[in-house]
């Protein structure tokens, strides 16, 4: 189960690959030929699949908390 500490740690993991892979000189967004839009882009495609993961990870750990019972 993902606690909000780790769910967030996670959030900017993601983004931090992601802007990585943006904002890099080089970037696919600014040359599509060069070596770095290779790097760049597998930084995003890791950033991407990061960001799934958390979310997956958070949905599966909420749909099996425990209910709690009043006895």
């Amino acid at each position: 189960m993902l606690s909000n500490k780790e769910f967030i740690k996670n959030l900017v993991i993601a983004a931090a690959f992601i802007a990585l892979g943006l904002f890099m000189p080089g970037s696919t967004m600014t040359e599509s030929a060069a070596l770095i839009s290779n790097i760049t882009g597998i930084s995003t495609g890791i950033g991407i699949g990061w960001l799934l993961k958390t979310f997956i990870e958070q949905k599966v750990a909420s749909n099996t908390q425990p209910s709690k019972t009043v006895a």
